[in-house]
């Protein structure tokens, strides 16, 4: 059972747009790291959990590098260099 829309719809290609965008903001200014707490302010909750999944999808593939000091806190999000390539 999905835990939420973005589970039903993810297509597993490399031209997703969320990640193109992610990709496309991280290039276009350099930072040392997101704020997953940052990405999701004011979003739905349902917008929320796509983007989660999505980052966990990115995390997987080798994107993306994922951080988190203590369950519940923020998560820290770090391109790695396949990302900016």
């Amino acid at each position: 059972m999905p835990l939420c829309d973005a589970q039903e719809s993810f297509a597993g290609g490399p031209s997703s747009g969320k990640k193109r965008r992610l990709a496309g903001s991280a290039a276009a200014r350099p930072v040392d790291a997101l704020s997953f707490a940052g990405v999701a302010k004011g979003k739905p909750r349902s917008e929320a959990c796509r983007w989660f999944f999505e980052l966990l999808v990115l995390k997987s593939r080798g994107y993306v590098e994922l951080e988190q000091e203590e369950p519940y806190a923020d998560i820290q999000i770090r391109p790695r260099p396949k990302l900016l390539v």
